[in-house]
C-alpha cells in the first residue's frame, strides 16, 4: 500500500538544469507543472521563489505549446504570479490564454482591455466570464459590438456593468428580444435603464421586470394601453435618489417626452421632485429658483413661472389647483419627520375632486381617468386613441 506522498525536493539550480535539459516537450511540460505546483503553494524560500520566477519566465515562452499550456493550467489560480508572465500568456494563443484570462486575478483592467481590444472573441468570452469584472473592462466587452459576448457578460453576477455600458447594449441590441430578456433578469439596474425596458420589452418581459426589480404591477397594465407616462412616474416613485430623478428629468426633456400631461400626473400622485424638476427645465432655470416661485411666491409666482414655460395655457388651471393642494399638505410631507414623508391618497383624491370641479365636463373615476381625459382634450389633439388614452411615442 502507498505511504503518504512525499513534498518534492527544493528548487534548486541542479533540479531545474535536469528538468530544463530534457529534449522532450512532454517532459518540459512535467516541468512546468512541477515548478508551477511549486511555485503556487506559496512555500519557496526567496532564493527559491526567484529561481522558479526565472523558470515560468523561460517556460511562457517556450516553442512548444504544450509546455505552455502545462504551464498555463497550473498557475491560473496563483495570486503570486507575476503579472508580467500572466500578461504573456494572456496574449498566447487560445489554448494558453483562456485559463489565465478566465480565472487569473494578477491581470489588472489594462491586461485584460488590452486583450479585449487585440479582437480574439474567445478571449473576449473568457474575460467575460471572469468571477470578476469591473466598469471599465465591461464597458470595453460591451464596445466590441459582439452579441454573444455581450450576452455572457450579461448573465455574469459577478460583473459590474455601468449605466453607460448598459444603454450602449440597448441601443445596439433593442431589436433583438434575447438581449433585453438578459438584461432584465439582472440583479439590479439603473433607473434610467428600467424605463427604456418597459418600452420596449414584450408582456411576459414587463412581468418579469415588475417582479425582479419590484416595479409596480400597475406599470404593466398602462403599457398595454399606451400609457407609459404612468410607468415612468411610477420608477420616479421608487427612485430614492434625488440626482437620478433630476437625471430622468433631463433626459425625458432632451428627448421631446416631458409631456403637460406627465407632469400634470407627477403632481397629482405626489412626485413633487420631478414636477420641480421638469418645470425648472421648461422654464430653464435652476430648481431652487423654481420652488421659490412655485411655493413662495403665491398664485402670481406661479403664473409668472408658467409663463416661462410652452406648457398649454388651457392646463393652467388644472396645475393651479394641483398646486393649491400640494402647497396645503407641503409642510407635513415634505419638512414633516421621516415617518410622515408619505404622500396619502387622499391627497390626490382632493386633487381629483378640484380637478372634476374646474373642469365639470370631465367625470372620472380617478386620477387616470382625469388625467387621460384632459391629456386627450387639451394635449393630443388627433394623438389621442379611441379609448382616450395617450400615446407615447
Amino acid at each position: 500500500m502507498l505511504g503518504p506522498a512525499k513534498n518534492p525536493p527544493a528548487l534548486t539550480k541542479e533540479r531545474i538544469d535536469r528538468l530544463l535539459g530534457d529534449r522532450s516537450a512532454h517532459a518540459r511540460a512535467e516541468t512546468a507543472a512541477s515548478v508551477a505546483a511549486e511555485f503556487s503553494r506559496g512555500q519557496l524560500t526567496d532564493r527559491e521563489r526567484a529561481l522558479a520566477e526565472s523558470i515560468l519566465d523561460i517556460l511562457a515562452a517556450d516553442i512548444a505549446d504544450e509546455v505552455r499550456e502545462s504551464l498555463a493550467e497550473h498557475v491560473k489560480h496563483s495570486p503570486l504570479l507575476p503579472p508580467s508572465i500572466a500578461l504573456r500568456l494572456a496574449h498566447d494563443i487560445e489554448s494558453v490564454a483562456l485559463p489565465i484570462l478566465r480565472y487569473s486575478e494578477v491581470l489588472g483592467d489594462d491586461a485584460l482591455i488590452s486583450v479585449i481590444r487585440a479582437g480574439n472573441e474567445s478571449k473576449q468570452f473568457a474575460i467575460a466570464e471572469r468571477a470578476t469584472v469591473s466598469e471599465e473592462v465591461s464597458q470595453s466587452l460591451v464596445e466590441t459590438g459582439r452579441k454573444n459576448v455581450v450576452c455572457v457578460l450579461l448573465a455574469n453576477e459577478g460583473a459590474r456593468i455601468g449605466e453607460p455600458a448598459l444603454h450602449r447594449v440597448l441601443d445596439d441590441f433593442d431589436d433583438d428580444s434575447g438581449v433585453p430578456a438578459m438584461m432584465v433578469d439582472r440583479r439590479t439596474l439603473p433607473l434610467a435603464v428600467s424605463q427604456r425596458l418597459v418600452e420596449i420589452v414584450s408582456e411576459s418581459l414587463r412581468q418579469r421586470l415588475i417582479e425582479r426589480h419590484q416595479l409596480p404591477p400597475a406599470i404593466a397594465d398602462e403599457l398595454s394601453q399606451h400609457g407609459r407616462e404612468r410607468a415612468i412616474t411610477q420608477l420616479i416613485a421608487d427612485e430614492p435618489r434625488v440626482a437620478e430623478v433630476e437625471s430622468m428629468a433631463g433626459r425625458l426633456f432632451a428627448s421631446g417626452k416631458l409631456t403637460p400631461s406627465l407632469l400634470l400626473r407627477a403632481i397629482c400622485v405626489g412626485d413633487l421632485h420631478f414636477f420641480e424638476a421638469g418645470i425648472a427645465r421648461l422654464a430653464q432655470m435652476t430648481i431652487d429658483d423654481c420652488r421659490s416661485l412655485l411655493y413662495e411666491r403665491g398664485p402670481l409666482g406661479f403664473r409668472g413661472l408658467y409663463g416661462k414655460t410652452d406648457l398649454p395655457g388651457e392646463l393652467f388651471a388644472a396645475f393651479r389647483v394641483a398646486l393649491d393642494v400640494v402647497r396645503v399638505v407641503r409642510p407635513d410631507f415634505d419638512g414633516g419627520p421621516r415617518e410622515k414623508k408619505v404622500w396619502k391618497k387622499v391627497y390626490t383624491d382632493t386633487i381629483v375632486e378640484r380637478l372634476v370641479q374646474e373642469y365639470r365636463q370631465v367625470c372620472p373615476a380617478d386620477v387616470e381617468h382625469v388625467l387621460s381625459q384632459l391629456a386627450r382634450q387639451f394635449i393630443s389633439g388627433d394623438g389621442g386613441d379611441a379609448d382616450g388614452s395617450l400615446s407615447v411615442v
